[in-house]
């Protein structure tokens, strides 16, 4: 079974992404937190059209990214930590992880309270360093270093 690749939409200003981190509609920053929530959610590449996108209702709004997303590149854990290098070389340590409906995994920093900072997403060769410790649980996934330590994985709505 083939399926239909997503439909271009076109809105009256483009979107971007920019090196900051920041989604502009047109020269308008965008703010507000749900909108923000759902941009970074839904922010991928589709590779039938050629392009970053962001879809919804099977359309897909065009984004210009300024600079290649950040993505966790590969994770170091002991029995008491689980530890994250990023594309950009920084290492986070303190961070929960979040997988969306399609089963991506994503990062994001405890030291980022902001709600418009967005998810870091785990590329396939970091999930596959940690896929031995992932376990199901009474809430969904863990990564569970030891007995007695665990990083929960939070289902994405």
């Amino acid at each position: 079974m083939t399926t239909n690749p997503p439909e271009l939409a076109t809105i009256s200003e483009p979107l971007r992404f920019t090196a900051e981190g920041e989604w502009l509609h047109g020269a308008e920053r965008v703010e507000h937190p749900k909108v923000l929530e759902f941009f970074s959610k839904r922010l991928r590449y589709y590779p039938e059209l050629k392009l970053y996108g962001v879809e919804s209702l099977g359309r897909v709004v065009q984004v210009t990214i300024d600079a290649t997303p950040r993505v966790v590149r590969t994770f170091d854990h002991n029995q008491e930590a689980l530890t994250a290098t990023l594309s950009d070389d920084s290492v986070e340590s303190v961070f929960s992880l979040f997988e969306d409906q399609t089963g991506e995994l994503y990062l994001k920093s405890s030291a980022s309270s902001h709600l418009n900072t967005p998810l870091t997403r785990v590329t396939r060769t970091a999930l596959q360093s940690i896929q031995p410790l992932i376990e199901e649980s009474d809430t969904g996934y863990v990564v569970r270093l030891s007995p007695n330590q665990t990083v929960s994985i939070t289902r994405l709505p």
